[in-house]
């Protein structure tokens, strides 16, 4: 009988990894061509029931660990928008959801598929990399360059308030960002007509790339640092939990509040730049929609 030769899992891998990246970098024909690329089946809302255009514009405070894995952590308070154009979404921050009470993709994304269960979208943003003088374990090693980032996700509506969030973000300026993969289950309950909670867990894998530049020591950062030699490999980044609440404050003014915990796995968590195993976050923000 003739052998049957198949890829290995890590090459399948990196070849869905530089599709996307030529995906990516066509956003913006797609974006030109117009609403007409973006018909879906006949289960997808009409386009009368919801508005063309919508936008929202807040403060977001967050607390957040110096780097993943850092012992110190920080309070960051940014302005945030967000503005939707039929399929086409823009924003600078996370919270954002649409009046329909879809989650937003931070950057500037496209809604390439749509139906009643199943939601697909692709998008470009912003990575500001990682600076080496945020933190006193990150001094003698170099800064991370900011880069482009591409994200092709899935919402699956499961029933009955669960839904199955699929994503995979590579590097698109292969600046040493490698490539992510997360996956997550999310229940949401409606406490009131304006108040909505949800909770979730999650997983996010990480390439040999990602690990190594995040995590990893080279023989010539370690003596510049005095961290010790590691050079990881591809695999589990951490796994988490998260919860938030939403509540509608009126007609035009929506309050958003969460909070998330993570613990560092494999690679990540054998690195000598690790300090803590467990991360902890929270948000708060208050926004206007018009």
């Amino acid at each position: 009988m003739p052998a049957i030769l198949l890829k290995p899992p890590m090459q399948l891998f990196l070849s869905l990894a530089r599709a996307l990246q030529v995906g990516a970098l066509a956003l913006t024909c797609t974006v030109l061509a117009g609403p007409t690329l973006a018909q879906t089946t006949a289960s997808a809302p009409a386009e009368g029931s919801r508005p063309d255009w919508e936008g929202a514009v807040g403060l977001i405070a967050h607390h957040s660990p110096n780097y993943i894995g850092a012992a110190g952590s920080a309070w960051h308070l940014n302005p945030g928008f967000f503005v939707r154009y039929g399929r086409f979404s823009l924003t600078n921050n996370g919270g954002f959801v649409t009046r329909r009470d879809d989650d937003v993709e931070r950057g500037v994304a496209a809604e390439l598929l749509r139906s009643e269960t199943l939601r697909v979208s692709l998008s470009a943003r912003f990575d500001g990399g990682r600076d080496a003088g945020s933190d006193a374990a990150l001094r003698g090693l170099p800064d991370l360059r900011a880069t482009v980032r591409a994200r092709l996700s899935a919402v699956q509506q499961l029933g009955a308030g669960w839904r199955l969030n699929l994503g995979l973000s590579p590097d698109l300026l292969g600046r040493g960002g490698g490539t992510t993969l997360d996956a997550g289950v999310v229940h949401e309950w409606r406490l009131s007509p304006s108040l909505l909670a949800s909770a979730g867990v999650g997983g996010t894998w990480a390439d040999k790339t990602y690990h190594q530049n995040y995590f990893g020591i080279t023989a010539a950062q370690s003596l510049a640092s005095g961290h010790r030699v590691y050079l990881p490999g591809a695999g589990l980044r951490d796994v988490s939990a998260s919860a938030g609440l939403r509540i509608a404050l009126g007609p035009h003014w929506l309050g958003f509040a969460g909070l998330s915990a993570s613990a560092l796995q494999g690679p990540a968590l054998d690195s000598p730049l690790t300090q803590r195993r467990r991360n902890w976050g929270s948000n708060a923000g208050l926004a206007w929609r018009f």
